[in-house]
């Protein structure tokens, strides 16, 4: 499967109709699903990577808390549940075993070091499945479905190419590809390039039967992006942008957050109430 996208709004209808359609059944810890395996999506503009007004629900807590503990190499456990009570169900002992913030951190500011050292470099690699943690230990709720996330600058402009061992089309994409593109504009923004398209590389990219009727609902979104380039972070150092990440999860609202410093300060609003 390869499926070239010109943004998550307007074409995220696409891959669902093609796992839908084409996706195998296959009874995943007895529960059926509809899988493709070897699925690549190429989304030609990282800016507009959230699927708003397309019919299927998207809580922008979850988008922003995703994307800025990724950013800013942090886990946040209780505020995250606390922007959607579902999540708590895959804490253990309190904390998430698979949060990406913590294995990120100490990688991407030697990632972005690397491309500036090296423009054509194809070691600008952080990974995220960890083999001692993960492989090695049995019965956690939540094991990264990430293994990789590596940047390439190509024709002037900067690619990042995510790999998923497993990737839920209904629960996980809507999110996933934004999180990870809001990363790559960052990434961007520090070593002076445009971003380039991303790529989204998923080893199985799945629908579960439960969501297949939901999911027909999704249409195209035409209508202006909302998202603008970079979101509230805009900085030519990656520390400063991790800086501003870990403040905004704080409840700290550093000046031009735009859209994050609106999302984050109505969720720590409703936790005052």
């Amino acid at each position: 499967m390869h499926i070239e996208m010109r943004d998550m709004r307007r074409d995220y209808h696409n891959v669902l109709r093609y796992v839908r359609t084409m996706g195998s059944e296959v009874t995943i810890r007895g529960m059926e699903t509809r899988e493709v395996l070897d699925a690549t999506l190429v989304i030609k503009d990282p800016t507009d990577c959230l699927p708003v007004g397309v019919g299927r629900g998207i809580n922008p807590r979850i988008a922003a808390m995703e994307a800025l503990q990724l950013i800013a190499g942090e886990s946040h456990p209780d505020l995250l549940v606390r922007a959607a009570p579902n999540f708590a169900q895959f804490r253990d002992g309190g904390s998430f075993h698979g949060a990406y913030g913590p294995r990120v951190a100490m990688q991407l500011p030697r990632v972005v070091q690397r491309l500036k050292d090296d423009p054509t470099t194809r070691q600008a690699l952080i990974t995220v499945w960890d083999p001692l943690h993960d492989l090695m230990v049995d019965g956690r709720h939540d094991y990264p479905c990430t293994v990789s996330l590596q940047f390439m600058i190509r024709e002037g402009q900067l690619q990042l190419h995510t790999t998923m061992r497993s990737n839920d089309v209904w629960w996980g994409l809507a999110y996933d590809a934004f999180q990870f593109t809001q990363l790559q504009l960052v990434v961007a923004q520090a070593i002076g390039f445009d971003p380039g398209p991303y790529f989204h590389h998923a080893v199985s990219m799945h629908i579960y039967e439960r969501d297949v009727a939901e999911s027909r609902r999704v249409a195209t979104n035409d209508s202006p992006a909302w998202v603008g380039r970079p979101i509230g972070m805009a900085t030519a150092r990656i520390d400063t942008a991790m800086h501003r990440a870990s403040l905004l999860l704080a409840g700290t609202v550093p000046p031009e957050c735009g859209w994050y410093g609106d999302t984050m300060s109505q969720l720590f609003d409703t936790m005052d109430a």
